[in-house]
């Protein structure tokens, strides 16, 4: 078995963009023309900065992800953050394929350890794993959206645990995010990856502080202050 160590991924590919794949900006300046077909923001942008992304730097990596708008804040193990991208910006064959894992995702729920980083619209270098449906936590003003946990990682199955929502209004994609905890654990035990998530990542504990975690984004997000 595999030990269960946990690399620090957090400053890795969360936020780690290159300067030219990324271009930050005041949250009071226009959008790049590419852009401006996105019309989702958050309510209230005070405190977070502004990122548009485009994944074409040439070096591989997130070469398959659409160009995409991130409002961030955090750091280290408190980090949170709203990604939007739009049908019409997912244009090469890897971006499409990209969007429509993301849209598939509203009509079936993955099982329990099924990988799905191929569904992120945004983020790169690690690996994401669905572990189970928050059903309380939805965006009323989307026309579908679904929260989750996954399990994020670059050795699974030891993980950071983070909230994502899932959401699409109109045209536009988002995606949602933030972490809340951790899931690593030694033990000699000859678990599968499976069995460790049921054992140790998705108790009820977990389960409320991911509530918690997705209420929070929801005010932050999308209540006026």
């Amino acid at each position: 078995m595999k030990s269960h160590t946990l690399t620090h991924i957090l400053s890795l590919a969360l936020f780690a963009i290159s300067a030219n794949q990324a271009l930050a900006a005041p949250q009071d300046a226009a959008l790049p023309f590419l852009f401006q077909v996105i019309k989702t923001a958050p309510a209230n942008t005070e405190g977070f900065t502004r990122t548009s992304i485009i994944y074409h730097d040439g070096d591989g990596e997130g070469e398959e992800l659409p160009p995409s708008v991130m409002y961030y804040r955090g750091k280290d193990d408190d980090w949170e953050y709203m990604a939007i991208s739009n049908r019409r910006l997912c244009k090469r064959a890897s971006e499409r394929k990209v969007c429509r894992a993301f849209e598939k995702f509203f009509e079936r729920q993955p099982h329990l350890g099924k990988e799905i980083t191929n569904t992120r619209i945004a983020q790169t270098g690690f690996v994401s794993t669905f572990l189970v449906h928050v059903p309380s936590v939805e965006i009323p003003s989307a026309d579908r959206s679904i929260a989750f946990i996954g399990a994020d990682s670059q050795d699974p199955p030891a993980s950071h645990l983070t909230l994502y929502i899932y959401a699409r209004k109109g045209t536009d994609l988002i995606q949602l995010a933030k972490h809340f905890g951790t899931c690593v654990h030694q033990d000699q035990e000859q678990l599968s990856d499976v069995a460790y998530y049921r054992k140790y990542c998705i108790s009820d504990k977990i389960r409320a502080e991911a509530e918690a975690a997705g209420k929070t984004l929801l005010e932050h997000f999308y209540q006026r202050q």
